[in-house]
């Protein structure tokens, strides 16, 4: 079983190596020949992201992933939408859906060889929290998204959960639904805080994750924007104890 889990967590980090090194020159190639159509929105970029991170997901022999309430989101709607942050896997897993949307980021990815480049030619909105500025930035960016038909995925915990226990909610993604009259759709995430090895490189067992996409909220039935932000987060969190509840009585 040692050699079963040594072997596979060097097939998927060959995986990822191999797509990097290939992908990225793919990915400026497109995005130096779409970029005179597709400036504003690099959604061609995107698309081809979204079919890298569903390959990563389902590469990897120790995740059991499953999506649930895909099929129920309005694919010509466009929304804020808001995740509990658990895990690197999230990214892989929201963009497996292949939604039409940008990633809010921290500036800090950019400087992450292959990774960095091709958050940057697909043009994610990036935050860098330590500047003030920044952030007047990225919602006006989001908003240029959102009022040309893109969603925005934003974590409002605005950092992963060591823990799994949703943290503090911050309002910027209640601010931008209610300025640019969007529905948020709350995702739930599940599972994902021990997709990752906690210690060494080595995957030592199969995670079971998931990923629920709940019903859309909207901003208008909400007057101040801290009571959409509760109701955001209770609607994860309702979901999480369920889960929770759910899997201890199995």
């Amino acid at each position: 079983m040692i050699v079963f889990y040594f072997l596979g967590t060097v097939f998927y980090y060959l995986i990822i190596l191999f797509f990097m090194i290939t992908y990225t020159p793919i990915c400026f190639i497109v995005w130096l020949f779409t970029t005179p159509f597709d400036y504003k929105k690099r959604l061609i970029s995107h698309r081809m992201n979204t079919a890298v991170g569903y390959v990563l997901m389902v590469a990897n022999p120790f995740w059991r992933t499953k999506i649930y309430g895909l099929k129920e989101v309005d694919k010509d709607a466009t929304y804020v939408i808001a995740s509990n942050h658990q895990s690197l896997t999230d990214i892989c897993i929201l963009s497996a859906t292949r939604l039409r949307l940008k990633w809010v980021s921290k500036k800090e990815l950019t400087f992450v060889p292959f990774l960095g480049w091709i958050m940057a030619m697909a043009k994610y909105v990036l935050l860098d929290r330590k500047d003030p500025k920044s952030q007047i930035k990225m919602m006006k960016s989001c908003e240029n998204y959102l009022n040309n038909n893109v969603s925005i995925a934003i974590f409002p915990e605005g950092t992963r959960s060591k823990s799994g226990e949703l943290g503090k909610f911050r309002d910027g993604a209640a601010l931008l639904a209610r300025k640019c009259n969007r529905k948020i759709l709350p995702v739930a995430m599940y599972g994902n805080n021990t997709s990752m090895p906690k210690k060494g490189w080595i995957w030592k067992k199969i995670n079971n994750q998931s990923l629920y996409f709940l019903d859309p909220i909207d901003p208008a039935d909400y007057s101040k924007t801290g009571e959409l932000t509760a109701a955001v987060k209770d609607a994860i969190q309702k979901k999480l104890d369920e889960l929770k509840d759910s899997h201890l009585n199995d």
